[in-house]
């Protein structure tokens, strides 16, 4: 969770950087925060936290449905990241 919180901040940062740099002062840029969807990675954020605390107790408890279904969760939230990092480098 820590990892992919800081490629939130990283990865805008870099792309805003070597995107936007030469332009400072010339125009208007836009702020890093504006370059990754804040809800989409509130609800990442989210859908990864129930997912590790699914497959913590279906692995406690032995349970291989609630085993896939956070293995599906934790899938999910992996694709919200994926979206939401390549909207970054979109901009």
């Amino acid at each position: 969770m820590y990892i992919i919180g800081m490629m939130h901040k990283i990865v805008p940062f870099l792309h805003w950087y070597n995107r936007y740099s030469s332009r400072i002062g010339t125009g208007k840029v836009p702020m890093t925060k504006d370059m990754i969807s804040a809800p989409l990675t509130w609800l990442q954020l989210f859908v990864f936290n129930t997912g590790i605390l699914m497959l913590a107790s279906g692995v406690l408890m032995g349970a291989s449905g609630i085993i896939l279904i956070s293995g599906i969760m934790l899938f999910v939230g992996s694709l919200m990241f994926l979206w939401n990092i390549a909207n970054v480098l979109r901009k």
